[in-house]
């Protein structure tokens, strides 16, 4: 007889981990930044695969203060030398870029100061053949975010949000998903679970293949230079699309929710 296994887990959140890359909760007392994932499609918990290794930054710094609300602790990007490298395998973060590209990003972020052109996440600086950089649209009052996705030499995606998706210098709930298959709309980004705004991609050949640089948070990559001024906490990375039900249970009505 035989039997089926399940692979996946489904948390206390009622979340499925099913193609849950990396899960960097930014509560640890020092670096790295662990990638708590527990998947089966997790990319590891090594300094190789998923972990964060940090330069600088301020560990264990107040995050939402309300009862229960989640994250309690958070890092700071400081905006001057301040930054985090994940891994030193480019291959595993081809999911961003190749010709079947599908991923969501889910994290709770609260501005400092946030200047026009400072990094936010990327593996690729805008010039390389392959990857996506996320930066900070900065923007007298506050601030929205530009993507640009390459592959294949081509721009694929390079467009930004609304000038005010980032309304404030508070905690908020930001989720980014990213379909390539799609003729339109591939880009949905939403702040506290509403406000969505959609972006379609450009056009052009796409290609599979690994990014110049491995993801790095908060300072340009391949320099130093363009830091960005933050606190991030509770930052997840699928290898798909996440539900919209999903995306309501991680918000939890502004409380936030644990995967785990």
């Amino acid at each position: 007889m035989s039997y089926l296994i399940n692979p996946y887990m489904v948390s206390a959140s009622g979340i499925s981990d099913e193609k849950l890359a990396v899960y960097w909760k930014f509560n640890e007392a020092s670096s790295p930044i662990l990638n708590s994932s527990q998947s089966s499609d997790s990319i590891g918990n090594t300094s190789s695969t998923g972990q964060g290794a940090m330069t600088g930054g301020s560990f264990e710094q107040t995050g939402r203060t309300g009862a229960g609300e989640i994250p309690t602790t958070a890092v700071l990007f400081d905006g001057t030398d301040d930054s985090m490298q994940a891994g030193s395998t480019a291959s595993l973060w081809n999911f961003w870029s190749n010709t079947d590209a599908l991923w969501t990003m889910a994290f709770w972020m609260k501005g400092v100061d946030l200047g026009w052109d400072d990094y936010f996440l990327a593996n690729t600086d805008g010039t390389q053949d392959q990857g996506l950089r996320i930066r900070l649209d900065g923007q007298t009052t506050y601030s929205g975010f530009n993507f640009m996705l390459r592959s294949d030499g081509n721009s694929i995606l390079n467009a930004s949000s609304s000038t005010t998706f980032i309304p404030d210098l508070n905690w908020h709930f930001y989720c980014f998903s990213y379909d390539m298959s799609l003729g339109s709309d591939n880009l949905v980004i939403r702040r506290d679970n509403a406000n969505e705004e959609t972006i379609s991609k450009s056009g052009g050949t796409t290609a599979d293949g690994d990014a110049d640089y491995v993801p790095t948070m908060a300072k340009k990559t391949g320099g130093s230079a363009n830091y960005g001024n933050f606190l991030i906490g509770e930052y997840s990375i699928w290898n798909k699309v996440m539900s919209d039900d999903d995306q309501t249970a991680l918000y939890n009505s502004g409380l936030g929710l644990e995967i785990y």
